[in-house]
Formats: structure tokens, sequence, C-alpha cells
């Protein structure tokens, strides 16, 4: 039974993977596993989601937030939900690990994602 549940599961992530960038897998795969390798201050200029600047005429951070789930710097806006995250606490994600932390798929079984 477990060899068949890691099957399923290779299963689900390859059709979950197709079309999707090298980058977008990886990122799939460290939401799913492992800690969010935070995005650094410095290299970010805008919102990862919105493209709202967050510097604007020598201001210092401008509502700069990083995601907990994915570890994408946002801004006030799209951060403004919460959700429990992988150490069991309840902290700041961004609008769209929000939205897939809520989805009704999430804690499914593997076998009745691809039955549809």
């Amino acid at each position: 039974l477990a060899a068949k549940m890691r099957w399923g599961k290779k299963v689900i992530s390859a059709i979950t993977s197709v079309g999707k960038t090298e980058e977008e897998r990886a990122l799939d795969q460290q939401r799913e596993y492992g800690t969010p390798v935070w995005q650094l201050n410095y290299e970010v200029e805008s919102c990862t989601i919105c493209l709202q600047p967050f510097f604007e005429r020598e201001t210092k951070h401008m509502g700069m937030h990083h995601c907990r789930w994915c570890g994408c710097v946002v801004c006030a806006d799209c951060s403004a939900a919460r959700a429990v995250v992988r150490n069991g606490d309840l902290a700041r994600v961004c609008s769209i690990c929000a939205q897939e932390l809520n989805s009704p798929w999430r804690d499914v079984d593997p076998f009745r994602r691809i039955v549809l």
C-alpha cells in the first residue's frame, strides 16, 4: 500500500507539473516539503504580486513583508491573510499562498485529486 501511495503521489506530481517552468516546479516542491527561501529585501523594488513599488522618495520599507509560506516579498495589502504555517504558528502569508492553502483539494487523498 505504501508503494502504491508513493506511486500515486508521483503520478499526481507529474500531471500537475505539465506546462510549468523549472522554477515553478521547484517552488511547488518548496511550498509542499520545505521551509521557504526568503527573497532578499535589497533585491526587491516592488511587490511580487501587485507590483506596487516599495521605495518612493527616499522612504524606507513601505509595508514590505515576507510571506511565511513561500518567502516572497509582498506589500501589506497582498499579505493581509494569516494561515497556520509549517511550525504550527499563525503567520502572515501572501494572497496567492492563502488561496492555495484554503483550496478544498489541499488535504484530500491524492488519488481523489485525479478523479473529476
